[in-house]
C-alpha cells in the first residue's frame, strides 16, 4: 500500500513536472518557427515540436526524472512521512522500490528505443532544420570525401571525392598502392560505377610508377559491396544499433574512423541507463545525508558528470590514438555512483 501510494505521488508529479517542461519547450519552439525558419508551416511546427518532443525525452528525461523525485522527497519530508517510516525499520529502497523499479523500465526502454526509433526522429529533426530552417537540399545517400585503406600484398589508399549510395555512382576516385614503403602504382578517374563488390572505373589513367609507363584503360577493383558503403552516407547519430555495431567492428579493416561509430554507440547506450543511474544516485544521497539541499546538488552534479565525462571522452577520441575501449573506461565513477547510491538506500 506504501509503495503504491507513492509511486501514485510520484507519478503526477512526475506529470506535472513534463507538462511544465513541454509548455517551455514548446515555447521556445514556437519562436524558433517564426523568428529562424524560412518556410513557416503549422504542420512542420507540429512534426519539429513532436520528434523535438521526444528526442527530449532521452537526452533531459533523467534530469525531469531527478527533479521529480526531488518534490516528492520533499513532499514526504514536509509530512514527516520518511521518517515515521523509517521508525518502523523501513529502508528507503523499500520505501522508493517501485519508483526505481519504474525508472528502470524507462532505462529498458530508452534501450530499445535507440536501436531505430531514437535515430530516426534525430534524422526527422536534423532534415526539418535544413530544409525548412537553413533553407539547404537534403543529400540522402551522399558520402563525400572518403579515405579507404586496404592492406594487402602493401597498402593501397583509395580517396572518392563523392560517392551516391543510392545509385552507386562515383564521381572523382584515386588510388595509390604502396609496396615496401615505394610507390608502385597510381590510378585516378572522373567517375565509376559500383557493380556488386566491384568497382567499375572507365577511361581510368594508370601509372605504373615502377617501369614509368602511362595508359588510359578500363579499370575494375575489387574492393567492397556498396552495401557496406552505404552506412557512411548517414551520421552516426542518425544510424541504427546495427550499422554502429558493424561500423565499430570492422570500421579497422575498412580503413575509415571507426571510433566516431564507437562513441555514439557508447553514448547511446550509457545514456540509456542515466535514468535509473540518476534516481539511485539522488535518493542514494538523501538517504545518506538526510537534508534535501543535497538531493538537488546530487541531481545537478551526476547531470553535469555524465555529459562531462561523454565529452571529455569524445574529445580524446577525435584528438588521441588511445585505445578507444580503454577510454569509455573514464565512465567508469557514473557508473559506480548509482550502486554507492543503492547500498545507502538498502542501508536505509
Amino acid at each position: 500500500m506504501l509503495k503504491r501510494y507513492i509511486l501514485i505521488n510520484y507519478l503526477s508529479l512526475y506529470l506535472l513536472v513534463f507538462l511544465a517542461t513541454s509548455v517551455i519547450i514548446y515555447t521556445y519552439l514556437l519562436g524558433e518557427l517564426l523568428f529562424l525558419f524560412k518556410h513557416k508551416n503549422l504542420w512542420i511546427f507540429i512534426e519539429y515540436s513532436l520528434s523535438f518532443l521526444v528526442s527530449s525525452f532521452f537526452y533531459a528525461g533523467s534530469f525531469t526524472g531527478g527533479l521529480a523525485l526531488v518534490l516528492l522527497i520533499r513532499k514526504l519530508s514536509q509530512k514527516r512521512l520518511d521518517l515515521l517510516v523509517k521508525s518502523f525499520g523501513i529502508s528507503y529502497y523499500q520505501m522508493l522500490s517501485y519508483v526505481i523499479v519504474f525508472f528502470a523500465l524507462v532505462s529498458f526502454l530508452n534501450l530499445f528505443l535507440s536501436y531505430s526509433f531514437y535515430p530516426a526522429v534525430q534524422r526527422k529533426l536534423y532534415q526539418i532544420e535544413r530544409e525548412f530552417k537553413k533553407a539547404k537540399e537534403l543529400e540522402g545517400g551522399i558520402v563525400r570525401n572518403l579515405w579507404l585503406v586496404e592492406n594487402k600484398e602493401g597498402t593501397t589508399y583509395y580517396n572518392f571525392e563523392l560517392i551516391d549510395t543510392s545509385s552507386g555512382l562515383v564521381s572523382g576516385f584515386s588510388m595509390i598502392r604502396v609496396e615496401e614503403q615505394t610507390f608502385r602504382e597510381v590510378v585516378s578517374a572522373q567517375k565509376g560505377y559500383w557493380e556488386g563488390n566491384t568497382l567499375l572505373l572507365p577511361s581510368a589513367r594508370v601509372i605504373d610508377l615502377e617501369y614509368g609507363q602511362e595508359r588510359l584503360t578500363d579499370y575494375r577493383i575489387n574492393l567492397l559491396e556498396l552495401s557496406q558503403i552505404k552506412p557512411l552516407a548517414v551520421k552516426p547519430e542518425h544510424m541504427d544499433m546495427k550499422s554502429l555495431i558493424f561500423l565499430s567492428s570492422i570500421g579497422k579493416e575498412l580503413g575509415i574512423n571507426q571510433r566516431r561509430y564507437i562513441l555514439e554507440l557508447a553514448k547511446r547506450l550509457f545514456t540509456s541507463v542515466l535514468p535509473v543511474n540518476t534516481i539511485l544516485f539522488v535518493a542514494g544521497v538523501f538517504a545518506y545525508k538526510r537534508v534535501l539541499a543535497y538531493s538537488v546538488y546530487a541531481l545537478v552534479f551526476y547531470t553535469a558528470l555524465h555529459w562531462g565525462l561523454i565529452n571529455t571522452i569524445k574529445s580524446l577520441l577525435e584528438n588521441t590514438s588511445y585505445n578507444p575501449y580503454l577510454l569509455l573506461a573514464l565512465y567508469l565513477p557514473a557508473l559506480l555512483l548509482p550502486l554507492k547510491g543503492l547500498y545507502y538506500l538498502s542501508k536505509g
